[in-house]
């Protein structure tokens, strides 16, 4: 289902900026005499910019939040983008039992001023405590490497993806993460 709406989501970004590059003016344009960004002189006015969500420049862009997810739990997040790149580090603990750690990497396949979507590169560690019937205070530490698919819609956000690893993680194991960013 996930992938549904995610190809919708694709479509509707992909078609609205095939609208937007469109030479061929649409019939209500024609009868248009002045457009309402523009002055009696024909001039431009200066628009206010959209500071809700990372709008393609390269001045960079800082985003925390909160985010749920496996294997992480609850876990506060915080990232940087510029242009097509975003850095991202999550991190909680649950009590002694259970911390852990994830970094990613990603490339903004598609972003605008109010959605980003793009693949991650991620890696992680997380510490939990060892199974019943092993010594009472010992620890194990898994780490996982993966690739991932990210979504930022409006500061919501979503990451699922597969990852691997030495331990429990030898085979693939299904990774996501969801909450909400803000942006600064």
């Amino acid at each position: 289902m996930k992938v549904f709406w995610c190809i919708i989501v694709l479509i509707s970004c992909l078609s609205g900026r095939l609208v937007a590059q469109s030479t061929t003016p649409l019939p209500f344009q024609e009868l248009s005499v002045q457009s309402p960004n523009q002055t009696s002189d024909g001039t431009s006015r200066p628009q206010p910019r959209d500071t809700t969500a990372h709008d393609g420049d390269d001045s960079g862009r800082l985003l925390i939040g909160l985010t749920v997810g496996a294997p992480s739990g609850l876990a506060v997040a915080g990232g940087f983008s510029i242009g097509d790149l975003a850095l991202r580090i999550s991190g909680g603990a649950w009590g002694r039992d259970w911390t852990g750690i994830q970094g990613d990497v990603c490339y903004n396949v598609i972003h605008s001023a109010a959605l980003a979507m793009g693949i991650s590169f991620i890696g992680g560690q997380f510490r939990t405590k060892a199974a019943v019937g092993q010594q009472g205070n010992a620890f194990e530490l898994q780490r996982y490497y993966g690739i991932a698919c990210d979504t930022y819609l409006s500061g919501f956000y979503l990451q699922t993806g597969l990852a691997a690893g030495p331990g429990r993680y030898a085979s693939p194991q299904f990774s996501y993460q969801f909450g909400y960013l803000w942006g600064f």
